[in-house]
């Protein structure tokens, strides 16, 4: 809302989704994640995208651009939202955010999260 964003939540539970965002000229379908769990990698995080029932059977893989328009994360390591879209999400299980640089130097296939402040 501090950026001029209207935010409504969906009634039924169900929805694929967390929040609509309304910007003033579009609505958005927001799913909203927080992100402080590490990748396993040093300077990354992990965010999963799949989820479970309590009976261990796959009840979601991931989110489609059918389904949310957006992936907001909230990385409390920065104290930022990060606005990622369909591009970056779309049919994934899981994505790694670096939040530093790799120590090999590797930037191809990465996905930083300066790149991506809302």
């Amino acid at each position: 809302m501090e950026l001029g964003t209207h935010l409504s939540i969906p009634t039924d539970p169900s929805a694929r989704y967390d929040a609509i965002l309304d910007d003033g000229q579009r609505l958005y379908r927001a799913q909203i994640k927080y992100c402080d769990r590490s990748g396993g990698t040093e300077g990354a995080l992990q965010i999963e995208l799949t989820s479970y029932h309590r009976s261990g059977k796959l009840a979601s893989a991931g989110y489609t651009e059918q389904e949310i328009d957006v992936l907001l994360l909230y990385v409390p390591r920065i104290d930022k939202i990060l606005w990622l879209g369909p591009e970056i999400f779309s049919g994934k299980h899981a994505i790694q955010i670096r939040l530093d640089p790799a120590k090999n130097g590797q930037t191809k296939g990465c996905l930083f999260a300066k790149d991506y402040i809302w």
